[in-house]
């Protein structure tokens, strides 16, 4: 159990039980379980991007074999203000973002999927903005406890559950929601009727 502050508290109206959440990052990057697409980025002395890092001629040179090979290569693009921020293209300015490297998906895994280019590339862009949540620490978790009264009216909380790795800028954005039965998945943004929100 994590003792961290958390972001925001969730209490059922009978008080009986209540969802705590906390930002503390996730422990996995979301490419480890990805194997549809591969994300090479050149190698740069203050981060470690991607499923592999490599000096830029040798980037060019799988580049080159994606190519000649009629994979679909797409340059992501890196900005860095107050955050790190990933793109399939520049942002605005071209000054303000650099080539960091290559997401190369298969012609065998792109017709596995299904997808036409258009739908291919969002699919694409919302992994990378998975990624980019994880590089910045925009993970959260939940820990779940039961609560009951004593005869000294003393509440007492015991834990009952716990989830992690839900990658959003908002812990709302995600699925913990529902998977911490605070809401429905028609509305996994909003608390259910049951719940309030008293801390967040």
């Amino acid at each position: 159990m994590h003792h961290s502050e958390p972001t925001a508290v969730y209490r059922t109206k009978d008080g009986t039980r209540e969802v705590a959440i906390f930002c503390d990052g996730a422990e996995c990057s979301p490419l480890a379980c990805i194997d549809w697409f591969t994300f090479l980025a050149k190698k740069d002395p203050r981060y470690r991007h991607g499923h592999e890092q490599m000096e830029l001629d040798e980037l060019d040179e799988r580049i080159r074999e994606a190519d000649q090979a009629g994979h679909l290569v797409l340059d992501v693009y890196l900005t860095e203000h107050s955050a790190l921020a990933f793109s399939l293209g520049h942002y605005g300015d071209r000054s303000d973002s650099r080539r960091c490297g290559v997401l190369i998906v298969t012609k065998r895994e792109a017709e596995a999927r299904g997808m036409n280019g258009e739908d291919l590339r969002q699919e694409l862009t919302d992994q990378l903005k998975l990624y980019e949540c994880w590089v910045n620490g925009w993970g959260f978790r939940y820990e779940e406890y039961a609560l009951a009264t004593c005869d000294r009216g003393e509440v007492h909380r015991t834990l009952v559950a716990e989830g992690r790795d839900y990658l959003g800028v908002d812990h709302a954005e995600t699925a913990i929601l529902v998977d911490a039965g605070v809401a429905r998945p028609q509305k996994q943004h909003e608390p259910d009727d049951d719940w309030n929100m008293v801390r967040g």
